[in-house]
């Protein structure tokens, strides 16, 4: 899942994912509330349980609208604990803030942060730790 500004760098992303050799289903969401409520959905109770355990891989961006993106992570933080271990979160922010980075990592299903913009070195840097954990 993208949570990012725009259809445009949404669908950038993606397709560099796709060059890298992911081949989960991306959904490009442009933020916050959008996240959630997707989120919400997919775990809910009224959808079948899934056969095997989903694996979710989340990039959210707390260079756009960080508040709303906090929020995101604690609403989170209230689903069913069966349901949370179904996501990875990776994190973007800014390295000249090391709190911001410290505080993204004390959640637990923030698996990485990363402080460089979204690129193909990055996402190849990103899916090979969550290919190799």
């Amino acid at each position: 899942m993208l949570i990012g500004r725009s259809n445009i760098k949404n669908l950038s992303n993606e397709i560099l994912l796709r060059n890298l050799g992911y081949e989960g289903d991306i959904i490009p969401l442009e933020d916050a509330k959008q996240a959630l409520d997707y989120l919400t959905g997919i775990t809910s109770d009224f959808l079948p349980n899934p056969k095997t355990t989903p694996n979710y891989l989340v990039f959210l961006d707390l260079k756009i609208c960080q508040q709303a993106n906090w929020n995101l992570l604690n609403q989170f933080l209230t689903f069913p604990t069966e349901k949370r271990e179904w996501f990875n979160f990776i994190v973007f922010g800014s390295d000249a803030d090391v709190s911001v980075r410290d505080y993204a990592l004390m959640y637990k299903y923030v698996v990485h942060f990363e402080s460089k913009v979204m690129n193909g070195k990055v996402f190849e840097k990103i899916l090979t730790l969550i290919n190799n954990p």
